[in-house]
């Protein structure tokens, strides 16, 4: 058995899953999400059984079997539980029944080597922990269903050679204070700068525009040839990034949501611009990013 503790918004819950689908595969066992942490989160919930994931939930007793009798709480790390990233087993593999929590933002090899029975915790952004089963991870993260105004958007997608997606994530971003936001909020010019991209590599592009902000954007982007998506529901963000994927070329913000849009696109031979400033300049320059972002896409 392989937990994988669910947390956050709807792209750091992908990586998470796909981390430990990932694990359980390879390790022939099943895999359960552990989605306690909504408890406590009010700003978001768990959005994964939207798709077609197959994870079973995982009970109380199944985490306090793999962390120990305080178990996992708010996200953070139980005290008195057992920490396998401390110490290896006899033949170098990671010693199993568990708790696993990420020691660092890029990826770590030695999480290929887990045995059976762990917990993980972690954000896991890098493909590198899935990319052997990328097909089974873009099966999963498809829509249960599909609605016939989503169905109408996403012929539109795909009906144009070059369709181009644009996100632009803001919300918490702006209304977290300096010192309490993690990521940077990037500025026009970094869009400016990838819709000159596309323009020069594409001829005629029509871009769809995804945004938590939909009226900032039309004060402040200027963009010809745009149409922007706003989706309304409770099950907005799965559709929305789902709709991401079928355009052909893509802009992402620094964020695991569009991340994720432009990853599983079906139509693989398209352009990804990139920002390259991801966090805050603190959390920039301490953490390695040589994983994050896949080398075939621009950086910006």
């Amino acid at each position: 058995m392989v937990i994988a503790q669910i947390a956050a918004g709807l792209g750091n819950q992908m990586f998470q899953y796909a981390m430990g689908r990932a694990m359980a595969v390879r390790l022939g066992t099943v895999l359960k999400v552990d989605i306690s942490s909504f408890q406590t989160d009010h700003e978001r919930s768990y959005e994964l059984d939207r798709f077609r994931t197959t994870a079973e939930m995982a009970s109380p007793a199944d985490v306090r079997s793999l962390t120990g009798l305080l178990g996992i709480r708010n996200g953070l790390k139980a005290r008195a539980v057992r920490s396998v990233c401390q110490r290896l087993g006899p033949v170098g593999r990671l010693v199993t029944g568990s708790y696993v929590r990420e020691r660092h933002f890029h990826f770590d090899p030695a999480m290929l080597s887990l045995g059976d029975r762990v917990y993980l915790q972690g954000r896991w952004q890098s493909e590198k922990y899935f990319c052997d089963i990328a097909d089974i991870i873009r099966d999963e993260f498809q829509l249960k269903s599909v609605t016939d105004e989503d169905q109408d958007i996403g012929q539109q997608m795909e009906g144009h050679e070059c369709s181009v997606s644009l996100h632009v994530r803001r919300g918490d971003y702006v209304t977290l204070s300096q010192q309490g936001r993690v990521h940077t909020i990037l500025p026009v010019e970094y869009y400016e700068m990838a819709i000159a991209y596309i323009r020069a590599e594409l001829s005629r592009p029509r871009f769809f525009v995804f945004s938590d902000e939909p009226l900032w954007v039309q004060d402040h982007l200027r963009v010809e040839d745009a149409a922007i998506v706003n989706l309304r529901g409770s099950d907005r963000g799965p559709r929305e990034l789902i709709l991401m994927t079928k355009c052909r070329h893509h802009i992402i913000a620094n964020s695991t949501f569009s991340w994720w849009g432009a990853r599983l696109s079906s139509r693989r031979d398209g352009i990804v611009c990139a920002p390259k400033r991801w966090f805050a300049p603190e959390e920039q320059r301490r953490r390695c990013m040589d994983d994050l972002l896949p080398t075939t896409w621009i950086k910006l």
